[in-house]
């Protein structure tokens, strides 16, 4: 399959000027929005995960509010939030690969449309910001700010979008196991659900990169 950028570049052979920029003006509101569904998604599997730790070690009979809608600690909430994690996890990722394809395709347009500011850079203030990927982005596109801009993002995007979720999937199956044992149906459910969803964002994540 085509990347972004080459499908954007074969529709501005057949789109007029006025079409092609209408789109882009599109793009870009399209493109905040899934910049604030992306922010929203990470702060959730984050507090998701905060819970799970809290929750996991915690003997007491906690009761805790959220967003109003009151919660216990109760073995079948520990059990579950592991496996909301990881679906929030693959629904980031799925977002992130959106906002990325949703860059190329603005770089492309915008690079036809508006070659005098492109070439300085000037680009870079109208993209929404990304979350946590977002560092390293502000550095130019110009050699070589754009080497030291493209290693920070690669470096924070490993930690971010895949070790810090895996090394957490492993962790809360260890504790599930070691304090409802591994015969627990329901654990057991919790951690192939947890597995599934991690590896099915590994996978988008290394389709995407294919097609780049």
């Amino acid at each position: 399959m085509a990347s972004a950028t080459e499908r954007a570049e074969e529709a501005l052979k057949v789109l007029s000027r006025d079409d092609a920029l209408e789109y882009l003006e599109d793009l870009r509101e399209s493109w905040a929005e899934l910049s604030k569904d992306l922010g929203r998604t990470t702060i959730f599997y984050l507090l998701t995960a905060a819970l799970f730790e809290l929750l996991i070690g915690n003997e007491e009979d906690l009761k805790f509010a959220v967003i109003g809608i009151q919660f216990t600690n109760s073995a079948a909430l520990q059990k579950v939030l592991p496996a909301l994690a990881a679906f929030l996890f693959y629904q980031a990722i799925t977002q992130m690969v959106r906002w990325l394809e949703a860059e190329e395709v603005f770089e492309a347009f915008y690079k036809e449309l508006h070659p005098e500011l492109y070439g300085q850079d000037l680009e870079m203030p109208l993209r929404p910001s990304p979350g946590m990927v977002n560092v390293g982005r502000q550095f130019p596109e110009s050699v070589p700010h754009a080497i030291l801009g493209h290693a920070v993002r690669v470096v924070l995007g490993l930690a971010v979008l895949t070790l810090i979720p895996v090394v957490f999937a492993v962790q809360s199956s260890f504790l599930l196991i070691d304090k409802y044992g591994g015969g627990d149906v329901l654990s057991l459910v919790v951690i192939c659900l947890s597995a599934a969803f991690v590896l099915a964002a590994i996978a988008i994540l290394l389709l995407y990169a294919t097609r780049r």
